[in-house]
């Protein structure tokens, strides 16, 4: 955690910026310390002004004794900085949250909210009669939006628009005759937004709000049945709305259990029928951030699970024909990690491209951003998986070697600054 240092407000950076070598990212409050020093200055004048009438008038009357005018001055008050309330005119509102608008569309997929792409220039205007986005997830999109605007472009709302907005989204999510779909992408939408401002058990308590309402609904990866499903046919837009926000969903139940070993929300039956979706939905599962990273997730946790499975084995897998052990249970490690390993691999030739193609679009920087992270969880998964055998064979032991330097090197690069979604 940064430790924050008090500014002192030097021109045309501040002494600690300088210090840190930070000159670049050195912000002010430009129009909350002018409107101050302006009410102070003029607040100064007046008082001058009053005072040097007062001594013509006693001069001119001769009048040796002091006023008592001059000593009575009514107390004064400096100017409310904030927070304050955000503008009258919804016109107004509308034209200053475009920028959050903005920023969400770049990280939609980050919250697994996948909109009509008919419906893209609608929504950057504010419109909320958009089809598609009713205006609970518009407030949940503008609120998000304003989280990352914040923390990119290190700045501070001129009216306290984050506040207006969670509050709105919280009032209207309470309110009844929502889908369970769009529900779902405000939930996604809020957790985030508590994860970004470091609020944990709030964006765990969405997150189990999220998990029971899934559950109540009978929300599915395959909502229409495998009984259904013809490969020739591309998938119902609504299928994979749903098919991306539970994806999100399941990558932060999955990530909450590797990092903080909670229990899934969301329980074993939702991991399993994952796989399902790169059948059901080859381009999301190639293209959609949220997909890679639960698939991506998941990968390392079983990879996790299997090496505590062989850890507690007493007999080694890997040796002489002669010396193999025998046995249904042995059996089924080696296939699992036959299977993980060739599903890792898998995973990295989809990841590697989808990064490369992104990082040659200047525009795409968020969507790098995303996909480095992907990437480095799956090296993670990768090097696990070879250091099992590496005790064993060399080759593991070289490839896990191999790993852990791809490792190395994208931490070396990635210093995007954006924030952690």
């Amino acid at each position: 955690m940064t430790t924050l240092q008090k500014c002192d407000a030097k021109r045309p950076h501040c002494s600690t910026c300088g210090t840190a070598n930070r000159q670049d990212h050195c912000y002010y409050e430009e129009e909350a310390q002018r409107n101050l020093i302006q009410s102070l200055i003029a607040r100064t004048r007046e008082l001058e002004g009053r005072l040097a009438a007062s001594e013509r008038d006693r001069l001119s009357t001769g009048n040796n004794s002091v006023s008592p005018e001059v000593h009575v001055v009514p107390s004064w008050k400096p100017p409310v900085i904030g927070p304050p309330v955000p503008p009258a005119a919804p016109e107004d509102m509308v034209e200053r949250m475009k920028d959050f608008r903005t920023y969400f569309v770049q990280f939609s997929q980050h919250a697994g909210v996948k909109l009509p792409s008919e419906a893209f220039p609608a929504f950057l205007a504010g419109d909320p009669f958009v089809p598609g986005v009713p205006p609970v997830l518009l407030h949940g999109a503008q609120l998000l939006g304003c989280a990352a605007w914040r923390d990119i472009e290190r700045k501070q709302c001129q009216f306290n628009f984050e506040i207006y907005e969670r509050e709105t989204t919280l009032m209207l999510l309470n309110e009844e005759g929502h889908s369970p779909l769009v529900v779902l992408q405000v939930h996604n939408c809020l957790m985030i937004y508590y994860f970004v401002r470091g609020l944990v058990s709030e964006g765990m308590g969405q997150v189990q709000l999220a998990a029971q309402m899934v559950r109540q609904h009978g929300l599915r990866f395959s909502p229409l049945g495998s009984e259904y499903w013809n490969p020739l046919l591309p998938p119902p837009s609504e299928a994979e709305d749903q098919a991306a926000a539970l994806s999100h969903l399941l990558y932060v139940c999955v990530s909450a259990n590797l990092i903080l070993g909670w229990p899934s929300d969301l329980g074993v039956e939702y991991e399993e029928e994952f796989s399902s979706v790169l059948l059901l939905y080859p381009n999301l599962s190639r293209s959609y951030l949220a997909v890679a990273r639960a698939r991506t997730a998941l990968l390392l946790q079983r990879t996790r699970r299997l090496a505590t499975d062989f850890a507690l084995s007493a007999t080694c897998p890997w040796g002489p024909p002669s010396q193999l052990p025998e046995g249904p249970v042995q059996s089924a490690q080696l296939s699992e990690y036959w299977s993980l390993l060739e599903e890792v691999g898998l995973n990295l030739a989809t990841i590697n491209p989808a990064l490369v193609r992104a990082s040659m679009s200047p525009d795409q920087r968020i969507a790098v951003h995303g996909l480095k992270v992907c990437l480095i969880v799956a090296l993670t998964a990768e090097a696990g998986l070879h250091h099992i055998a590496s005790p064993y064979h060399s080759d593991s032991k070289q490839q896990c070697l191999n790993s852990v330097l791809k490792l190395t090197g994208i931490g070396k690069t990635h210093t995007s600054g954006l924030p952690a979604l």
